[in-house]
């Protein structure tokens, strides 16, 4: 007996967890916030003070040395953690992205579902559309795919992001953080996250896709109740 589609939208479950999702990428968005405004105020802090102890002291060696010790701290704070936090999140984001696309296809396929993909956004997309009968692109897919391979840059910095045979998608992928902006290009062919913008663009990308999906698969669901 084949299992009823239009079950899915019925369930308080699913409603449920459509919530939880898009209620997932707004607490991004308030996290980033609030991490990127404390680094930038410890970095001020951290400059208020260097300046009162180089003013302070009368003797050249001890600014010199407050100067090399006390101003490396905020650079530290306001650059190298900052892009910690913000590549760090943004892989974590991503992944959430994957759970809920991978989410959404376990309670829509109940006793079918496989854990089996191993590119996740695309193998589960493929499944939702088999299973529905429908076609699940939209005009932010292309995004999702490229903030796919910006994702896949950070973690495997060996990908390039010059078209080869390897990296086909090198030139778009390049152009692609371009146009997105907030990050930053390094000499060895990689780059890191430099904003907290950034992680937002994605997230409204994510968000709009995943409503894209529910509506979807709702319509479809209603068409064979």
């Amino acid at each position: 007996m084949p299992l009823d589609r239009s079950k899915f939208q019925k369930t308080k479950a699913i409603a449920l967890y459509k919530q939880f999702i898009l209620y997932e990428f707004r607490e991004v968005g308030l996290f980033l916030f609030e991490m990127d405004n404390a680094l930038t105020a410890k970095v001020s802090e951290i400059e208020d003070f260097a300046k009162t102890m180089i003013d302070s002291s009368d003797r050249e060696d001890t600014r010199s040395e407050f100067i090399d010790n006390l101003l490396e701290d905020p650079y530290q704070m306001g650059t190298t953690f900052k892009q910690l936090l913000f590549n760090s999140s943004f892989i974590s984001v991503f992944a959430m992205f994957e759970n809920a696309i991978q989410g959404i296809c376990r309670h829509s396929l109940g006793e079918k579902f496989q854990v089996k993909h191993k590119n996740i956004v695309v193998g589960y997309k493929k499944d939702l559309e088999n299973f529905f009968k429908c076609s699940l692109d939209s005009d932010v897919w292309n995004e999702i795919l490229l903030f796919r391979g910006a994702r896949n840059k950070l973690v495997h910095s060996s990908l390039q992001l010059t078209s080869t045979k390897e990296s086909p998608m090198g030139d778009e992928l390049k152009n692609f953080l371009k146009k997105v902006g907030h990050i930053k290009f390094k000499e060895d062919d990689n780059f890191v996250v430099s904003d907290r913008r950034f992680l937002e663009k994605f997230c409204n990308v994510a968000e709009t896709y995943l409503k894209f999906v529910f509506k979807e698969i709702g319509s479809q669901a209603r068409k064979i109740d």
